[in-house]
């Protein structure tokens, strides 16, 4: 949901500041206070509706042709859900923010009697936010390559604070759901060890985020009795304050798309310990703005941490690299250009 949540709200202000008119139909009642204060101010039209029952089509369909949109946006954070639209709507373009995989195959959707790229065509695209998530697409749902469009996550110019970087400690940094295909257990005995092996330096791992495992996650700091240096501290909004106060980002995850947490890494300057899965390896190139590490390799993990930990000029330099790569892929002007240029072209 997060990385979901946070690519609507971005699509939200792209629509707003180039002045599409927007009539938004909630399908599955994530809207919360924040993005409901966003529709109010925008102004726009809002509809709940069941897209996945026989009675919300037909009202999804009466609503179209009452609003008569000339694009049908869809932002699914589930592979294959509502690709059904695809059958009643002239222009769509279907945005996925995860990736199919053997377990969730297009079999799994109305398109198991059918070839989904009869559906397809130069005003009907599925877009993805990695090269690796396009690769899936194409290989479990059998989609022509011209059909999959790859508009890559983004971020705004840091927001710095006049709060600086403590050079008697080291912060490691984690931000996202507390939840197991991020690796919170693992993450916890790295942070235990490498804690107990610089027990004379002053370190602290912040995991920012909240979820389903998190009060068990707590739970195992505290049985270790090490709570004030290994830190679960849940939702925070402002994360701009626990980036600039990092020194190193840690994101062990399991599965992984393109991370917003990642990318913003990069913009604040951080060097990048991240599992290499997914589209991780686009943010992140080994040895260069920092480590690439199999998710199940905890020794790998404290390997690199330590490196970074004993060598502050590498870490430097890999914080610097990190900016590069945003600046040069990551802006969020250079996503907006291409999402203009997808309304544009057609």
């Amino acid at each position: 949901m997060g990385g979901t949540r946070t690519y609507f709200i971005k699509l939200l202000n792209f629509f707003h500041k180039y002045n599409f008119d927007v009539c938004i139909i909630n399908t599955n009642n994530f809207v919360d206070n924040e993005i409901h204060q966003i529709i109010t101010n925008y102004r726009y039209n809002f509809f709940n509706v069941r897209l996945n029952t026989i009675t919300g089509v037909i009202k999804f369909l009466k609503l179209k042709f009452k609003y008569c949109p000339t694009y049908t946006i869809l932002s699914v954070g589930t592979p294959g859900l509502f690709l059904h639209v695809l059958f009643y709507s002239q222009k769509v373009y279907y945005i996925l923010h995860t990736y199919p995989n053997q377990s969730s195959t297009i079999r799994n959707t109305v398109f198991r009697y059918c070839n989904i790229n009869w559906f397809l065509s130069k005003q009907k695209k599925i877009i993805t936010v990695s090269k690796y998530a396009k690769k899936q697409i194409i290989q479990f749902w059998k989609v022509i390559e011209h059909n999959v469009l790859v508009v890559s996550n983004s971020s705004s110019d840091p927001i710095f604070f006049k709060t600086k970087k403590n050079n008697n400690q080291i912060v490691v940094l984690t931000i996202g759901h507390v939840i197991n295909y991020k690796n919170p257990k693992l993450w916890i005995e790295v942070a235990i060890n490498i804690i107990k092996k610089y027990n004379n330096k002053n370190i602290i791992f912040k995991w920012i985020g909240e979820g389903p495992v998190l009060s068990e996650c707590i739970d195992i700091v505290a049985k270790a009795k090490l709570e004030n240096v290994i830190q679960f501290l849940g939702f925070d909004k402002d994360v701009e304050y626990h980036y600039q106060e990092a020194n190193i980002y840690l994101h062990p995850s399991l599965i992984e798309n393109l991370s917003f947490s990642i990318i913003d890494a990069l913009k604040f300057k951080l060097p990048c310990i991240v599992s290499d899965v997914g589209g991780s390896p686009e943010l992140i190139q080994n040895n260069i703005n920092g480590f690439l590490v199999d998710p199940n390799d905890k020794n790998k993990f404290e390997k690199c941490l330590s490196t970074l930990i004993e060598n502050h000029e590498i870490a430097n330099n890999m914080g610097n690299e990190s900016y590069t790569i945003f600046n040069k892929y990551f802006r969020n002007d250079i996503w907006e250009h291409k999402m203009l240029n997808l309304f544009i072209r057609n």
